[in-house]
């Protein structure tokens, strides 16, 4: 029979525990890296542009400080450091993405000449059409298992190891749009190497997966370029069934979305097209600000619950998520209180907390050359011309009208 001091002296000692558990579990979950250093890697994965390669480096730099911690001889593979640099980033609220920029003139000038061009768009559309925007970007989607919800069991660990296959990662190229009709037929494209996905699972796959959802195996699997007209021109034949429409896509300074040849395509397609610059993806990007971070939960617990964790069960997953978690949603709010249509709707925190004194009246200002070269990443050569030929050509077509 234990006495009363002893009973007092095992219940701090398992108090004790459950907190060590605790930490340790959120050490594990943070790479080691502390709350100030989760923070310097947001901000140096911000001010990169969004470069996941620098803010990468700067974690295994950081592991590099601590030879004498245990974490120290954990090598991490770049897919499970850069899931967790983006998953970071997701989680991370709002106003703290925030402040890591300077909330002053520069950056308020900014978001005013992203809403004005966007609102010169919707000037620009001709008579007897109707505007649709559509947001585009890409997010990456790790293979690996997500945490296991509960306490760390000293022993056997009766879970497999994850394989090669099971530690990498593949990119969604999403899109959402303020048209709930047209929503479930936007294309959801999944973006693999051919490492990650073999040729005999792609062809198992092909028919499981759902009409709006292509997967594509290449070199890389990530966005490229070329791979990003082709993504414009399922876009394009996707939109066909609603001719009545003049699609605004709305798109980050991400590389693959800057190059001659995706303005060309866009153009050729008929696309009005805007961009946001990084800095202001979580302020007026719908998919940064309203969408990844549930979906990327969303994922995680479906993956979590499911009893086979072969890559077939893995991908299904995925396919089910593009057609329930974005297609059948409606996202048309999220584009009004960004600013992007013109419906009045309240605006979200993260701009009050830009202009606290409220929204300044937006004139529809077509973009000039200069207001491209300070919303676009430094060093970046562009062709004005091109990002303003089909709006200019259609508001011309207007006015015959």
């Amino acid at each position: 029979m234990l006495s009363h001091n002893q009973v007092q002296r095992l219940s701090k000692e398992i108090a004790s525990t459950k907190q060590s558990l605790k930490r340790l579990r959120r050490a594990v979950s943070n790479l080691f890296l502390t709350a100030r250093q989760i923070t310097i890697v947001l901000a140096v994965y911000m001010l990169s542009e969004y470069d996941i390669g620098v803010a990468r480096a700067y974690v295994r730099f950081v592991h590099c400080q601590k030879r004498t911690n245990a974490d120290a001889h954990t090598e991490y593979t770049d897919a499970t450091l850069d899931a967790r640099i983006e998953n970071w980033y997701l989680e991370a609220a709002l106003d703290k993405l925030v402040k890591l920029q300077d909330p002053g003139p520069v950056r308020r000038e900014a978001v005013v000449k992203v809403l004005e061009w966007v609102s010169w768009l919707r000037s620009r559309v001709p008579a007897g059409k109707q505007a649709v925007f559509i947001n585009v970007d890409e997010t990456s989607i790790s293979l690996a298992r997500p945490d296991l919800k509960g306490n760390i069991v000293p022993g056997k660990c009766s879970l497999q190891q994850k394989g090669k296959r099971t530690r990498g990662a593949l990119t969604h190229v999403a899109s959402i749009c303020n048209r709930s009709d047209i929503q479930p037929c936007l294309p959801q494209v999944i973006l693999s190497n051919t490492r990650v996905v073999s040729q005999k699972l792609a062809k198992s796959l092909l028919p499981l997966q759902p009409e709006t959802v292509r997967l594509v195996r290449g070199k890389t699997g990530w966005s490229t370029a070329a791979s990003f007209v082709e993504y414009l021109k399922m876009l394009r034949d996707a939109l066909s069934l609603w001719p009545e429409i003049q699609p605004i896509l709305v798109m980050d300074c991400a590389p693959a979305h800057l190059a001659d040849s995706v303005i060309e395509a866009a153009n050729n397609q008929g696309f009005f097209t805007a961009v946001c610059p990084a800095g202001l993806t979580p302020l007026l990007q719908p998919l940064d600000v309203y969408c990844f971070q549930g979906y990327k939960h969303y994922l995680a617990e479906k993956t979590r619950d499911a009893v086979d964790l072969s890559m077939s069960s893995r991908m299904q997953i995925l396919f089910g998520a593009c057609t329930t978690y974005l297609s059948r949603r409606s996202w048309k709010s999220a584009f009004g209180r960004l600013q992007l249509t013109d419906e009045q709707t309240p605006v979200t925190r993260g701009l009050q907390d830009v202009f606290p004194a409220g929204l300044p009246t937006l004139d529809p200002q077509m973009p000039t050359h200069e207001d491209l070269e300070d919303l676009f990443p430094s060093r970046r050569t562009l062709n004005h011309s091109e990002w303003i030929r089909v709006p200019l050509r259609a508001g011309r077509l207007r006015l015959r009208v």
